[in-house]
C-alpha cells in the first residue's frame, strides 16, 4: 500500500484493481454491503468495527484500496493498518 496517495477517483481505482496483487478492502458494515456491494473478484469485506481484531487477514505485500461510503472510515482504516503493513 502506498499511503502517500490517499484518495483515488473511481476510474483510477478501477484501473488499479485490474492489476495483479491489488485488493479492494470494503470497510463498510454488513448492512451497507447488503444494499450495494462491489461486484469484483478481489474484494475483501472487513468492517471497520472488526478491523482491530481481523487486520491480519489482509493480504501482505499487496496494494490495498480502502473503500467506504464517504471516506471517513476508509481514512480511519488507513491510519490503523499503516503501522501493521
Amino acid at each position: 500500500m502506498n499511503p502517500s496517495q490517499l484518495q483515488l477517483d473511481p476510474l483510477s481505482a478501477q484501473h488499479s484493481l485490474a492489476l495483479p496483487g491489488c485488493w479492494l478492502i470494503d470497510v463498510r458494515e454488513a448492512h451497507e454491503v447488503a444494499r450495494a456491494g462491489f461486484d469484483l473478484p478481489n474484494v475483501i469485506h472487513l468492517p471497520l468495527s472488526e478491523l482491530q481484531q481481523r487486520h491480519t487477514e489482509l493480504p501482505r505485500n499487496a496494494d490495498l484500496i480502502l473503500a467506504c461510503a464517504a471516506g471517513g472510515r476508509s481514512m480511519q482504516a488507513l491510519q490503523f493498518i499503516s503501522p501493521h503493513t
